[in-house]
């Protein structure tokens, strides 16, 4: 049973239960985390298995919400990884579009993400419309010519 060490790091709002505490996960907002004896644990897994027992074996929980500092049992749904990062955002699964109206259909998949080849190519124009980019594309041809290529 969690103590109130742990609620009292809780923002109970009207929708979400938000972590206050530590998170771990980078800029983009992170995950609660809760030390448990010696060892560090993710706030919303704690919160899931205390009114849910522990999460099934090859599972892992969903925030249904979209909130990573979301704590409420009521919001997080243990799934499959594959069903996770269909539902993720990032992945831009299941959208035609991306957030700037471009056509997905000619993306491509990098490290797991899809990405928007309009974008990808506008970005890539951007980085080269700087000096420092121009001189990496110069330095990048004349290695390519020395490898004969």
């Amino acid at each position: 049973m969690l103590d109130s060490r742990f609620w009292d790091k809780v923002n109970k709002t009207d929708s979400c239960w938000l972590w206050t505490a530590s998170v771990v996960g980078g800029p983009r907002g992170g995950y609660g985390q809760f030390r448990v004896g010696k060892k560090m644990r993710k706030a919303h897994v704690l919160s899931f298995e205390e009114s849910n027992g522990p999460v099934p074996a090859g599972m892992q929980l969903d925030h249904l919400c979209r909130e990573r500092a979301c704590v409420n049992p009521d919001h997080l749904q243990a799934v499959t990884q594959a069903e996770n990062q269909k539902r993720s955002p990032l992945t831009m699964s299941g959208r035609t579009e991306c957030i700037h109206g471009h056509s997905l259909a000619d993306a491509y998949i990098s490290n797991g993400v899809r990405i928007c080849r309009a974008c990808a190519l506008a970005a890539s124009a951007r980085r080269l419309a700087t000096e420092e980019g121009r001189r990496y594309q110069r330095e990048w041809q004349r290695a390519r010519r020395a490898r004969g290529r």
